[in-house]
């Protein structure tokens, strides 16, 4: 198995007390799948639970689980959109409202130097490998922060005009940063996808008029990104703004989450309606975005009825009890190109392992047959049987032994005493296996432990 091969973006100097994106590239020789990691790598005394304070030297950045995205922002995307740029040391879990964990993330206020490693995992099934590549950010607080000031409320900017947008340049278009120019982008989905380029390279001197394309879709979730050009910092919006057009973006109703299990096979769920005002429901085009490549996730549009086809890998992250959340992201698009999404929630638990009842024993003179069931056919939770077996197959002196899908052993004894022990296995398609007994005996004796 050949280990990634893994690239890290050069070195930089950013502005103190700005948010930053790193982007990894990784290539794999046996072309397996990869899962990445961004953390930060720097020796420091440890932060107090629940104060977050850079004294220069100390880590500021806690790491998260492996996934399949190969970029990670700091602080986390959600923190950037609630205008919290500098992290609160507590905040709530997502979708509650008190706070109930330790952020772990604070961007730096102090002249330092920020070493963060990228490592790509193969995830190849029996022994995986690894690969990573390090980078260094020199922090200066000789600029920033680097402040996006207009858009910051919630305005309406119709598709097809001439708009200002202005950031706080803070220092950095002078030494040690440097940043010269500057893109602007727009997001349609609160800051999730940046698809409409507003300039590729504007002056970084704080202010340039926009045009937002005629042919924008509508929406009421857009947000404006100013990035530097040629280094890793930027800054969003403080607020969602509305693009308003002749279209009307299409409506979307979630029912429920969904529930699977690793090695689940696909199933079929409807999970939500569409509707839009312009064009019929059965019209619409649907997608599903976000699933890592364990979950195998499409959805279709019937008549405005949405339907989730899922299927979950064996080797799917999920706890030993419970659940484990994947939070997918559902598109809907009209005819015009109006874009709305919302979240779809697929909980996923451990795969289950498979049952079969008891078998009873058997007396069997040398020569005779018998059949025997299980008081309990063969059954997994999941719908992921992937058979049944018996050991040993053979007995003394032409004897044999067979299993049927349904769990019936069919016994043949030899010329000689068949006494000993069978085996009954059932196991599933993730390697799950339960086993059962059967003990053969002879009218004048037991052998419990082979065959003789």
């Amino acid at each position: 198995n050949s280990p990634p091969v893994v690239s890290a973006p050069a070195a930089f100097t950013i502005p103190q007390l700005t948010p930053f994106e790193l982007v990894a590239s990784a290539t794999d020789g046996d072309g397996d799948t990869l899962s990445y990691i961004w953390e930060q790598f720097d020796l420091g005394a440890a932060n107090t639970a629940g104060t977050l304070v850079d004294n220069g030297s100390r880590p500021l950045f806690r790491s998260f689980t492996p996934e399949a995205a190969n970029a990670r922002i700091f602080p986390s995307l959600r923190f950037i959109l609630d205008n919290a740029n500098d992290v609160p040391a507590a905040a709530p879990l997502p979708g509650t409202s008190s706070p109930s964990f330790f952020t772990g993330e604070l961007l730096p206020s102090t002249n330092r130097s920020l070493t963060f490693r990228a490592t790509a995992r193969d995830n190849r099934a029996g022994g995986g490998a690894i690969g990573d590549a390090t980078t260094e950010l020199t922090v200066t607080t000789l600029a920033g922060p680097f402040r996006v000031t207009a858009p910051n409320t919630a305005v309406d900017w119709p598709a097809g005009s001439t708009q200002t947008v202005s950031w706080d340049v803070a220092g950095t278009d002078a030494v040690p940063v440097s940043t010269t120019e500057v893109q602007i982008s727009l997001s349609l989905d609160g800051g999730l996808s940046w698809p409409v380029e507003l300039a590729a390279a504007s002056a970084n001197d704080g202010s340039e008029d926009v045009l937002i394309p005629a042919n924008t879709p509508s929406s009421t979730q857009a947000r404006v990104r100013v990035r530097a050009v040629g280094n890793v910092y930027f800054d969003l919006s403080d607020a969602d703004l509305t693009i308003s057009g002749s279209n009307t973006p299409p409506s979307i109703s979630v029912s429920s989450d969904v529930t699977t299990q690793q090695g689940s096979p696909g199933t079929s769920t409807a999970v939500a309606t569409i509707s839009d005002l312009q064009d019929v429901a059965g019209d619409l085009l649907v997608d599903v975005l976000g699933a890592p490549d364990e979950l195998q996730a499409s959805v279709s549009n019937s008549n405005g009825s949405v339907m989730l086809d899922i299927a979950a890998a064996c080797t799917l992250v999920a706890p030993t009890s419970g659940v484990k959340v994947y939070p997918l992201q559902l598109l809907v698009a009209d005819t015009d190109g109006a874009v709305t999404t919302a979240e779809l929630v697929v909980n996923v638990g451990r795969n289950a392992t498979p049952t079969i009842g008891q078998y009873s024993d058997v007396n069997l003179l040398p020569g005779g047959n018998v059949q025997v069931a299980p008081d309990a056919p063969p059954a997994d939770a999941n719908d992921n049987l992937d058979g049944l077996s018996v050991s040993p197959t053979t007995l003394p002196d032409g004897g044999s032994v067979s299993v049927n899908a349904a769990g019936v052993v069919s016994i043949q004894a030899g010329s000689s005493s068949p006494a000993g022990v069978l085996t009954v296995t059932v196991s599933d398609g993730c390697g799950a296996v339960e086993q059962r007994r059967i003990v053969i005996s002879t009218a004048d004796e037991l052998f419990e432990n082979g065959f003789e």
